[in-house]
């Protein structure tokens, strides 16, 4: 369901404040637009979450391999040294 935003209202609220009509038409239909916006753009907790573990689980991986790497280039390094 949409948010219901009311931009005569702003407007008028804008004007009182001392805005020119034209700026206050302007930021009302901004705000219009914002609160009209489509929710399921818009990121969830969970899915926050769910992003944050699975690059956590690839770079925990990652550092494996590297270690792995490292520790197999120290080995022959030692391998190599009389």
């Amino acid at each position: 369901m949409a948010a219901v935003f009311d931009t005569l209202a702003a407007t008028r609220h804008m004007q009182n404040a001392g805005m020119d009509r034209q700026h206050a038409e302007a930021v009302a239909e901004i705000a219009r637009e914002a609160a009209a916006a489509d929710r399921e753009d818009l990121a969830a907790k969970a899915d926050l979450k769910a992003e944050i573990t699975r690059l956590e689980s690839r770079h925990t991986w990652r550092m494996v391999v590297v270690m792995g790497a490292f520790s197999g280039l120290l080995f022959a390094a030692f391998k190599l040294v009389p």
